[in-house]
């Protein structure tokens, strides 16, 4: 009687065995179905952004804007990179290049700051009026009058094109280059 006792209980651990092999298969499948999920969750998220001041919404996903984002980022890049007065023109230089790409950064910084130290020199005020803007995969155009001052005396008053080039990486917008066009 003794032994049939050792044989029902080695049985018992088997089955024993066989259900823990079973959730721990279950479990394993589990995480292999969050996984997939979580990689499909991060890689299609979006984001709302609602700036202060600004009563339109724009999606950003992981490498990708949409176009009334765009617009709105060239609004305010136009402001800061083009009206300016001697008293504030490296404040708005400083939050300007905090957009840049940092492989861009070096480059802007030193054409940045030489402009702020003509302005500041030369007491110069610019204003610039958006026109037109258009906004491509990688490339934001604006069309505008830019006006300048020396004291009171009208330097510049011209229709001008500017391109920004920029990328979106891991959802954060970044300006690689902002140049004039060349009219044609």
């Amino acid at each position: 009687m003794k032994l049939n006792f050792f044989v029902n209980e080695k049985d018992n651990l088997k089955a024993s065995n066989n259900l823990l092999k079973f959730f721990i298969i279950i479990i394993g499948f589990m995480q292999v179905v969050n996984l997939i999920w979580n990689f499909y969750l991060v890689k299609n998220t979006r984001t709302i952004i609602i700036p202060a001041g600004i009563d339109t919404k724009f999606e950003v996903q992981s490498n990708k804007i949409s176009e009334e984002g765009l617009k709105q980022y060239g609004r305010y890049i136009a402001f800061l990179a083009f009206n300016y007065s001697p008293f504030n023109v490296r404040s708005q230089f400083e939050e300007l290049l905090k957009l840049y790409d940092p492989d861009s950064l070096p480059g802007a910084k030193t054409t940045f700051y030489s402009i702020a130290e003509d302005v500041e020199k030369a007491n110069v005020t610019s204003a610039f009026y958006i026109q037109k803007m258009f906004a491509e995969s990688s490339k934001i155009e604006i069309l505008g009058t830019k006006k300048q001052y020396v004291s009171d005396t009208k330097l510049k008053d011209e229709t001008e094109t500017y391109i920004i080039e920029y990328t979106v990486k891991e959802g954060k917008f970044l300006i690689k280059k902002i140049y004039l066009k060349e009219s044609k």
